[in-house]
């Protein structure tokens, strides 16, 4: 369940257990949100616990068994659960099997590697790995609006493949923008001015070139990254995972959702490669991939320089 559905269901029907899954944390923000809605302001002394870690998995239990005050349901909310010992994941399962039916539990899956995936079938699971472009339109619109503020809607979409759908930049973006505009429409050219794209939106437009033969506007990126201090090393492990998600999308039968969940990226990024893939055939991506994963070692086991490795890889990469 994605977190924008989260609050229409919860007033259908609240279940014991939420799993938050994934560290974009305006997602998670949102979602633990909606769980403290759920309890009124005059009975969340009572009925409403937060947990900022597991420290101790009883407190935990405790609270979720403690029976609610003057209402017929609680709220007990762990916002990281990074530090569960095996010990804490073991109390955890036994009250999972059988978790109070007063209490709603909610769990923020929030580390990496996730410690809490094996237990995701004893409850529902709220996916806050990432924003979608159309969440952060949505969002973006209803700060704006709140706020007074006129954004084009343009700017917004621009803004989030700057900052690569983390909403929580996205919104620091927008208060620079804010003070910069002084009360003027928000639109592409003010963000194209102000917003520095992260690595991913310029390995996309570099690669966006190179598939088009725009060798060019492909060195102009490549130089503009350079120049603003990105390693040579940093381009081409970006590169080479930019290559290796086009080829699985080139070879892949699984749909956008599933291939995503596959290589742990959010779906939009496999709906890019799969269109930056169309100007390649198989084996041409997967020469790509090769030789950049190649390149890698060599300057990593110091065989190589991190520059002379970047310069062989775009003498690959660029169309003759």
């Amino acid at each position: 369940m994605i977190v924008d559905d989260l609050e229409k269901r919860l007033n259908i029907e609240k279940l014991p257990v939420y799993f938050l899954e994934g560290a974009d944390g305006f997602l998670r923000n949102k979602a633990i949100e909606y769980f403290v809605k759920l309890v009124s302001d005059d009975l969340s002394i009572f009925n409403l616990q937060i947990f900022d870690d597991v420290e101790a998995m009883n407190d935990v239990i405790s609270a979720c068994n403690m029976m609610p005050v003057m209402d017929n349901s609680k709220v007990v909310i762990v916002r990281s659960t990074s530090k569960l010992s095996d010990s804490d994941k073991a109390q955890l399962i036994s009250y999972l099997k059988k978790p109070a039916d007063f209490t709603t539990l909610v769990l923020s899956d929030d580390s990496s590697p996730s410690v809490l995936n094996q237990l995701y079938k004893y409850g529902e699971v709220v996916d806050c790995k990432g924003c979608s472009e159309a969440q952060i339109l949505k969002w973006v619109k209803e700060v704006a609006q709140s706020r007074n503020i006129d954004i084009d809607d343009k700017a917004i979409l621009l803004l989030s493949k700057f900052t690569d759908c983390n909403m929580m930049r996205v919104l620091k973006e927008v208060e620079k923008l804010v003070a910069y505009c002084d009360g003027k429409k928000i639109t592409v050219n003010e963000v194209e001015l102000l917003v520095t794209p992260d690595n991913e939106y310029s390995i996309f437009k570099l690669t966006d070139a190179l598939k088009d033969g725009n060798n060019f506007e492909a060195l102009t990126v490549l130089n503009s990254m350079l120049s603003k201090g990105t390693k040579p090393s940093v381009i081409i492990s970006t590169l080479s995972g930019n290559y290796r998600r086009m080829f699985e999308a080139k070879v892949s039968s699984l749909d956008v959702n599933e291939l995503a969940k596959v290589l742990g990226v959010k779906p939009y990024a496999i709906t890019l490669a799969r269109k930056q893939a169309e100007k390649y055939t198989q084996i041409e991506l997967k020469k790509f991939n090769d030789t950049l994963h190649e390149l890698e070692f060599l300057f990593k086991s110091g065989q190589t320089d991190e520059r002379e490795a970047l310069q062989r890889a775009m003498l690959m990469l660029i169309k003759k």
